[in-house]
C-alpha cells in the first residue's frame, strides 16, 4: 500500500509540474500522463499477458490492432500541434512508443491477469449477470 501512496505522491508533484509550467507538455511523462487522465475509464494494460484491453461499454476486449497505439499517436500529434518543441520530435514514433509504454504503468491503467476471470460463468456476459 506505501507503493500506491508514493506513486500517487509522485503522480501529484508531476501534475503540479505540469500545472506550474516546469514540465514541458511535449515531454514524454506529461504526455502518458494526459493519456491515461483521456483513457481510464476505457483502458487496461495487463504487464502479465503484455497486452492492452479496451472497453467497449458492455464488455472488455484485448487490443488485437494496435487501437491503444494509435490513440497514443493521436495524442502525440494534438501536443505537437500545440507546442513550441519541434512536432517531428513529439509525433515521432521513439515518443510516441515512449509515451506508450509509460502509460502502461500507470496505476489507473494498469491491470493484473487475476481481476479478469474472477467467476468464468460471468465472463463476458451482459451485464456481469449469470443468467
Amino acid at each position: 500500500m506505501k507503493d500506491d501512496t508514493n506513486q500517487e505522491d509522485i503522480l501529484l508533484k508531476l501534475a503540479a509540474f505540469q500545472d506550474n509550467g516546469e514540465l514541458p507538455a511535449a515531454a514524454e511523462d506529461a504526455i502518458a500522463l494526459a493519456f491515461a487522465d483521456r483513457h481510464q475509464d476505457e483502458l487496461r494494460y495487463v504487464a502479465l499477458w503484455g497486452r492492452w484491453l479496451s472497453y467497449d461499454g458492455v464488455r472488455w476486449q484485448l487490443d488485437d490492432t494496435l487501437h491503444v497505439f494509435d490513440q497514443t499517436r493521436a495524442l502525440c500529434r494534438e501536443v505537437a500541434a500545440d507546442c513550441e518543441r519541434a512536432a517531428t520530435a513529439v509525433a515521432s514514433a521513439k515518443t510516441v512508443a515512449a509515451v506508450e509504454r509509460l502509460a502502461r504503468a500507470d496505476r489507473r491503467l494498469a491491470a493484473i491477469g487475476e481481476q479478469w476471470d474472477s467467476n468464468g460463468w460471468m465472463f463476458n456476459t451482459e451485464g456481469g449477470k449469470d443468467d
